[in-house]
């Protein structure tokens, strides 16, 4: 099922301003940040392996990807952003709690 054109353009705008985010903190925390088209790839550099995929779906939500741990955001009005329903974290909050546990780092954003 395809989501409202508005959510899907408010899921892609919601990922390039984390990426402008994520490419601020990229060179305090050895971060490699890349967004193509709907998908937003954060790698590490140094010994630090593996990478944390962040999309903008056809739905109308963001998915966040890493290791084998998913988490999918949805609009939330009351917010205006998108936020993980069981605990109500913002897609910021959410994407810094991520990288940190990915990379085992305090990620900041």
């Amino acid at each position: 099922m395809k989501a409202d054109p508005e959510l899907v353009e408010k899921a892609r705008k919601a990922l390039q301003s984390l990426h402008r985010e994520l490419v601020l903190a990229a060179d305090d925390y050895g971060l490699l940040v890349r967004l193509e088209g709907d998908t937003l790839t954060v790698g590490a550099r140094g010994p630090r392996s593996g990478k944390v995929t962040i999309e903008a779906r056809p739905s109308g939500q963001v998915w966040i990807v890493a290791a084998s741990r998913q988490h999918k955001l949805d609009w939330d009005v009351v917010e205006n952003d998108f936020v993980l329903a069981n605990t109500g974290q913002s897609l910021k909050q959410v994407a810094a709690e991520v990288l940190s546990v990915h990379f085992g780092e305090d990620i900041t954003l």
